[in-house]
């Protein structure tokens, strides 16, 4: 059974170090609607930049891995933390910018 566990966390740590290979220094761009001023109209969400997150590398998080630590609500540059274990998060770009009409 410890033998079995311990497969599975060798496993996942190869998953987390793919992820985490794959998404170093990633930039990842998400158009939105905004006003004049560079404010968004809604806040994105963790479920917006997991859908980007995937478009941009193929890898699938769920919401719970995003972790944002104040809301994205203008056009620009944010840093977004992603969380894929205990011990295993990272820094991601994120960008915003204006949906073109």
């Amino acid at each position: 059974m410890q033998e079995k566990r311990q497969q599975q966390a060798q496993v996942n740590s190869e998953l987390a170090d793919s992820i985490i290979t794959a998404l170093a220094d990633a930039h990842i761009v998400i158009s939105q609607t905004s006003t004049d001023e560079g404010t968004l109209y809604a806040a994105i969400s963790n479920d917006q930049i997991a859908e980007a997150v995937e478009t941009f590398s193929g890898f699938k998080l769920e919401e719970n891995q995003i972790s944002v630590e104040n809301q994205v609500k203008e056009i620009g540059l944010h840093t977004v933390k992603v969380v894929l274990g205990p011990d295993t998060n990272f820094d991601i770009t994120l960008e915003i910018v204006p949906e073109t009409k």
